[in-house]
This record gives C-alpha cells, sequence and structure tokens, in this order.
C-alpha cells in the first residue's frame, strides 16, 4: 500500500504559500498607501496616483484570479469563475477603502479613483483571460508572470 498523495497540489504547496502571501501583502500595500494622508498638490503627482489606482488594482485582479484556483480546486476547470471573483473582489477592496477613506479626517472617498480601480480590475483579468487562451501550459508560476508583468512595470515606473 503506498503513502503518497494522489493530489496534484500537494506536491508544491509553496506555490500556494508564495501566490497567497503576495496577495496578502499587495492588500496591505493597498490599504496603507490607500489610507495615508494625501498631499498631492501638481497635476504630475495626481497622475502618477490615478496610474497607481489602475496597475495596483489590475495587480489585485490577477492575484486573486490566480490564487483562487489553488485555494478552491474545483475552481480549476471554470476559469471564468476565477476572473469573475477576481475582478469583484478588486472592486469590493477598492469601494471599501473609498468608504474607510470617508472615515478618515484627512482623506476623502472619489468616484473617479473608484473607476480607475474598476478599470485596472477590469484590463488585469481581462490579459489574464489573453494569457490563458494563448498558452497552453497554465501552471500558476506561468500564468502570473505573463499577465502580471505589464502591471508590475507600471507600479516600477510609478
Amino acid at each position: 500500500m503506498s503513502t503518497t498523495s494522489t493530489n496534484p497540489s500537494s506536491h508544491q504547496p509553496w506555490r500556494k504559500r508564495i501566490a497567497l502571501g503576495g496577495l496578502a501583502l499587495l492588500l496591505g500595500a493597498i490599504l496603507v498607501l490607500g489610507l495615508k494622508p494625501s498631499h498631492t498638490t501638481s497635476q504630475l503627482a495626481d497622475t502618477i496616483q490615478t496610474c497607481g489606482h489602475f496597475a495596483f488594482f489590475g495587480l489585485l485582479a490577477v492575484l486573486t484570479a490566480v490564487c483562487l484556483p489553488a485555494v478552491v480546486p474545483n475552481w480549476r476547470r471554470h476559469a471564468a469563475r476565477s476572473y469573475a471573483a477576481g475582478f469583484a473582489f478588486s472592486v469590493f477592496i477598492g469601494s471599501t477603502l473609498e468608504g474607510l477613506q470617508a472615515l478618515t479626517p484627512t482623506r476623502t472617498p472619489s468616484w473617479d479613483d473608484l473607476i480607475q480601480d474598476t478599470f485596472g480590475a477590469l484590463a488585469g483579468v481581462s490579459l489574464l483571460a489573453l494569457v490563458d487562451r494563448a498558452t497552453p501550459d497554465r501552471g500558476m508560476p506561468r500564468r502570473l508572470l505573463i499577465a502580471a508583468l505589464p502591471t508590475f512595470l507600471v507600479m516600477l515606473v510609478l
């Protein structure tokens, strides 16, 4: 009688931990940056902040959509569920952040920020869907690298 596991996710649990850790770090960064006092006084600073909303929430949507099948195994066969959940989670976090800003004396909520968050999330899951469709190997590291690279490059520029 063999004691080896036939569950494919048990062979490389580090992938799940890395993906979930990255998701947790990104959520923490979004909360810290979203609730810190705002001192934007120039048009350039405002433009950089707008691009940051788009990039952060695009990456959040991609990370969520890639992590969900690792956490919920029966979602592996249903990519559309992961895309929809990644998008919905990103928009939920964006709207929650704007709501929290209403409670913070140094910040004000903005519909423009929420729209940027929504479009960033939509762009992220759309890019992930294109990557999934174009590449036959749907392993988590490759999907994450290809789909998140453009967003990560935007964040580096900022």
